[in-house]
């Protein structure tokens, strides 16, 4: 299937069907700059800094709230796990 697949996105490599845009782009910046005609570009936006979490807090409020029991089986909607006994 993989090699159909294959032969019918096949075509015949016709390069003069491309072009080189980021050539003619260097070409024309060293025109403009031998003529003095530069214009200046904006300094790149600062990135910024991504959000640690603190892993150790996550898992330390995760285990506090699986303690905690009865509010873990209301969160899943009844389902959780339940600790009675039925009487025999």
């Amino acid at each position: 299937m993989a090699e159909q697949l294959m032969e019918t996105m096949a075509m015949e490599w016709k390069p003069e069907e491309f072009s080189d845009t980021y050539k003619k782009d260097i070409l024309k910046l060293v025109k403009q700059k031998a003529k003095g005609t530069v214009r200046k570009t904006r300094a790149a936006p600062e990135a910024e800094e991504p959000k640690v979490l603190d892993l150790m807090a996550a898992l330390k409020r995760s285990v506090e709230s699986r303690e905690k029991g009865p509010a873990r089986a209301k969160r899943a909607g009844g389902r959780g796990r339940t600790t009675q006994r039925k009487s025999a």
